[in-house]
């Protein structure tokens, strides 16, 4: 079996998303889920985080799934966790 057909002169890591804006739908999500919870810079960073991860990614069909459901897991274990004041 062979693989499908490539495209001639076609740079596949140009073809990837790499703009945070490109998945401006999962931190609405993410602000609709977080927002009220934990500061707005906290998910803005962890979001753009997850992004960054996957900077050189080659498939990228799913790759909103991912950041999402990281960046979910991540703030939940961040709100999850007790506050700690240093005396």
């Amino acid at each position: 079996m062979t693989a499908g057909p490539v495209a001639e002169n076609v740079d596949m890591a140009s073809t990837a998303p790499t703009a945070v804006g490109a998945f401006d739908h999962v931190r609405a999500e993410l602000h609709q889920e977080f927002d009220g919870r934990l500061p707005v810079e906290k998910v803005d960073r962890c979001f753009e985080a997850e992004v960054a991860k996957f900077h050189d990614a080659r498939i990228t069909a799913y790759l909103h799934i991912l950041i999402h459901r990281n960046a979910r897991v991540r703030l939940r274990a961040v709100e999850a966790r007790p506050l700690q004041v240093q005396d």
